[in-house]
Parts: structure tokens; sequence; C-alpha cells
């Protein structure tokens, strides 16, 4: 079973893991991002990531090729209840300072932070309940909006 599923959409980039490393998806997914904003000529400065994840990531080494795609561009906002993964991430934006972490009952903020229309949340919530059928143990909240 996979650790970590992802799909590009445009200029959004989403992720899902579970506790788990995300192993070979890993390379996959730098590979995606090489092709699928790289050398379609998008301003990485423009992608939205929105990653989900129950406290597994990559090591320091698979941080790196990220970097080396996206460069530090780009927004991105960590969604975990893992206080150990929020704190990696508040280090991270040593590097990349426009990431923020935020904990799973807080999604809808951060994807306004991400500047997500009403449409892209939508559209955003149900990719990651599709990814979620590759990764099946990863822990989604319900819903995304707030009662």
């Amino acid at each position: 079973m996979k650790n970590m599923a992802f799909k590009i959409v445009d200029t959004w980039v989403l992720a899902l893991h579970n506790s788990g490393p995300p192993g070979p998806t890993w390379n996959d997914y730098v590979t995606s991002l090489k092709k699928d904003i790289v050398q379609r000529g998008v301003d990485p400065a423009t992608v939205r990531t929105l990653v989900y994840t129950d406290g597994g990531g990559p090591n320091p080494a698979e941080r790196k090729a990220y970097n080396t795609v996206l460069r530090g561009l780009g927004t991105a906002a960590i969604v975990t209840p893992s206080t150990f993964v929020r704190t990696i991430v508040t280090a991270f934006t040593l590097f990349t300072p426009r990431m923020k972490s935020f904990t799973p009952e807080a999604l809808l903020d951060a994807l306004l932070y991400l500047k997500a229309t009403r449409p892209e949340q939508e559209m955003l919530w149900q990719e990651l309940k599709h990814l979620h059928a590759e990764v099946p143990d990863a822990k989604l909240p319900g819903d995304y909006r707030r009662s």
C-alpha cells in the first residue's frame, strides 16, 4: 500500500500522506512537478500546494529535491494533526516563506490561506477524497466546511 498520493491540477499541487514515509512515490512527485510545472513554463511563484498528512513526510534529501524544483517559491499549506510536522514546517519556512501549517480542524483556513475560490475549494476537497482511495489509511476529516 502507498503512503502518499498526489495530483497536479493546473497550478494546484495536492498531496495526501498517511503517517509513513513517502517512499518511491516521492520521486514520481518531484518528476511530475518538473514536467507539469517547470517544463510547462509555469512560474513557480504561482504554484499553490495543499498537503494533508497524518504525520508522514519527506526526509531531508527528498525535501532538497522538492526545493530544487520549486526553488522555495509558491504558497503551501500543510494540514496535519502532528505537532512534530507543524514544527518542521515552521523550520522549513526559512526556505519557503509562504508555507504555513494548519490543524485538520482548520482545513478551511488552509484553503483560504491558499486563496482558493469556492469552486476551487470544492474541487480540491473532491480531489483529496479521490487521493484517499490510493492511501485509504490516511485520515481525512468528514468535510472541510465549517458548520
